[in-house]
Formats: C-alpha cells, structure tokens, sequence
C-alpha cells in the first residue's frame, strides 16, 4: 500500500499537459468512499497543492465519475470493495436498490482463489481466478455439486458469505488423497464463478422489474467495476462544480464510508 504520493508523477502530468502549475485552475481528488489509508495519499497530495497554489479544491464521490449515457439508468458496480445496485435518476440524485448484506463478490473471488492456492503473482488473487477459468475452460456438466442456492431470492439483496462459506466447506470435505490439479481447480472456480455471476445476474433483473414497476424507463445498464476510476474522470465528475464555484475548504475530511445517496440534491 501507498503511503506517499510520487512528486514526480504530478509534475510529469503537467509538463506533457504543456501547462505551468500556476495556469491550473483547481485541484480535483477522490474524498470517498474507500480504504482511509489510500484515500489519505491523494488527499494530502491534493490539499497542499491547492493550498500551496492558491486554487479552488473539490473532493469527489468516486462513483459519480463513472461515464454514463442518458438518465435514468441502472449501475451495476462490482469490484472489490462494492456489490451495488444503483439508480441514477440525474448527476446528483441516486438511489440504491440493492447492495450486499456482508461481504462484495470481489472479496468472494479473492477469498475462494486463495482456498484453491491459486498463483496470482501481479494480477491480484480474484483476476488470477478469472484467467484460470478463461485459460481452461470447462463445460457445465463438469460443475462441481456444491450446495450453494441463490441467496435472498426475489429480493434486492446482495449476499456472497454463505457462497463464499459453501466453497469453502467443499473444499474441506475433499479427500486429502486426491490431488487438486489445475484442471480440478478450473472445474471448482468456474463453479463458483457460475453461482457468483448466477447472482448478479438474478438482481440484476429484479431491479429492472422494479425500476418499471414505478415508472422508470430504463434503456441503459452500466456495469463498472473499481478500476474504472481514473484521474480524468475525477477531473470530470469536478467539472460541474468549479463552474458553479462550489468548492471545499483545504481541510476537508475524508468519507471512508459514504453513501451516493448522501449526494442527493
């Protein structure tokens, strides 16, 4: 984990930008929501800019910057830290139908690829999961039986600890005299993976249903995960309030935890 944000890299952004520090005209950041350790290094970085600089400053909602097509839509965001189901009615009123309950299906696959002793190396563990399954793929009936029914049915409800805990116990009750190959170990994870994308799947269409149920003409899914966010769809999703010069003071807090509803205006 980062503790210190690269000087460097800031002062390379504005020298291919062909721009002089002085010229910007605010400094944009991610307030939330997210790990307060992470969250903290651009913060900083981005306070004593601005401070120094003299310029306007504003935090961001990171699931605001996403790109989206016309309003109302539907956002399904998945990733490591959220399994969230979202209802963007405009740029600052959201609704959530449905989030999960205990753990996000990114923590799942993390989980379920480290009880299978998958070798990530870079990719991160729940990536390395995904390309063991795409690197050998595997037909349904080959699935491995595991008592793992769809949690929650007919509600807007997110839940993959029960999930995470039937692989879990399978993987207990497997003989320790039979080997788990890399061919046994796609077999499992493309197990889990079906049940895991079964789910989104499932929720998916329950929003939708409920979404016409009450007059919300959806015509576009956005499904997005955390890699998503970047440094130009920060300075994008800022864009509007510089114009409205709404801008934070240079000791604003971080929101580890917060709500897009929170944003509603």
């Amino acid at each position: 984990m980062a503790t210190l944000f690269h000087p460097g890299a800031i002062a390379q952004a504005i020298s291919d930008a062909k721009l002089d520090a002085t010229e910007l005209d605010g400094i944009a950041f991610t307030r939330g929501p997210g790990m307060k350790a992470c969250l903290s290094v651009c913060a900083n970085a981005a306070k004593g800019i601005a401070a120094v600089l003299k310029k306007p400053l504003v935090g961001v909602h990171h699931m605001v910057v996403k790109e989206h097509p016309t309003y109302p839509f539907i956002t399904l965001l998945i990733s490591g830290g959220h399994t969230l189901l979202l209802l963007a009615l405009s740029s600052s009123h959201f609704s959530t139908l449905a989030t999960t309950v205990d753990i996000s299906i990114g923590n799942a696959y993390d989980r379920v690829s480290h009880l299978l002793g998958i070798k990530w190396g870079s990719l991160g563990p729940g990536a390395a999961l995904e390309k063991l399954c795409a690197d050998n793929p595997v037909p349904m009936h080959s699935f491995h039986k595991m008592k793992s029914s769809l949690p929650n049915p007919g509600e807007l409800i997110f839940s993959y600890s029960g999930m995470l805990s039937a692989f879990q116990r399978y993987l207990e009750n497997i003989s320790h005299d039979d080997e788990l190959t890399e061919q046994r170990k796609a077999e499992i994870a493309w197990t889990f993976q079906h049940h895991a994308i079964e789910q989104l799947e499932s929720k998916l269409s329950l929003g939708l249903k409920w979404c016409d149920r009450h007059g919300h003409d959806i015509k576009h899914v956005v499904v997005s995960g955390g890699v998503a966010n970047n440094a130009a769809m920060i300075a994008w999703a800022s864009m509007e309030r510089f114009l409205k010069n709404d801008h934070d003071s240079y000791d604003i807090d971080l929101r580890s935890e917060w709500s897009i509803e929170d944003l509603n205006s």
